[in-house]
């Protein structure tokens, strides 16, 4: 079977069935998602590889999961609700949930050109050439999400119990962005510390 879309680039409703079931139920297996839908089997495993190839699902051991493109998919069919929230947060790799429905929606502009990889989502999203204004700007809890994403797949800095990049603002003020262990969490912020090192 193949999924259809209407003119306006919606998903057909199998689609849809998947990605809320693949969402809502993360590390289903394709097993119990085909017993829960009204169609053969075989569609559905059909559908399920299809939407793999397309990035926004991974199956791994049998186990179904959303990447993040099928999570911004879900946003955008469905909106952000405690489910996508929580199945977000597993594939940020962030321990709460704030910020998570934000970053999702500033993502969804994007959406085709996701796939499961949140370093490579978040320079969609920013854009060359990343600016600090840019980070700046960003709600609260996106800004943290933004800065534990650097700290995990982009640590430029990695000194005095930072992970993350520096930017110099147009003041001649250092600005970090990732994980501080002085102050003992995911920041964007000033920093005293590498100020001393950059002025």
């Amino acid at each position: 079977m193949k999924i259809v879309m209407d003119p306006r680039g919606s998903a057909s409703s199998l689609h849809r069935d998947l990605i809320k079931v693949v969402v809502e139920s993360p590390g289903s297996s394709r097993y119990s998602i085909a017993k829960s839908l009204p169609h053969p089997n075989s569609t559905i495993y059909y559908e399920l590889s299809r939407l793999e190839r397309e990035r926004y699902i991974r199956i791994e051991g049998g186990s179904v999961y959303p990447t993040l493109k099928g999570l911004v998919k879900y946003v955008e069919l469905f909106g952000c609700n405690v489910a996508a929230a929580r199945a977000a947060a597993n594939v940020l790799g962030v321990d709460r949930r704030e910020g998570v429905c934000e970053f999702l929606e500033l993502l969804r502009p994007y959406g085709e050109k996701l796939d499961n990889d949140p370093l490579a989502g978040l320079f969609l999203l920013l854009g060359p050439p990343v600016e600090l204004d840019k980070i700046r700007r960003l709600p609260n809890g996106v800004s943290s999400i933004v800065a534990k994403i650097i700290a995990e797949k982009f640590p430029a800095v990695t000194f005095a119990e930072h992970r993350g990049v520096l930017f110099v603002d147009g003041d001649g003020s250092t600005w970090f962005v990732g994980y501080c262990g002085l102050c003992g969490g995911y920041v964007v912020d000033r920093c005293p510390l590498f100020e001393t090192y950059y002025h």
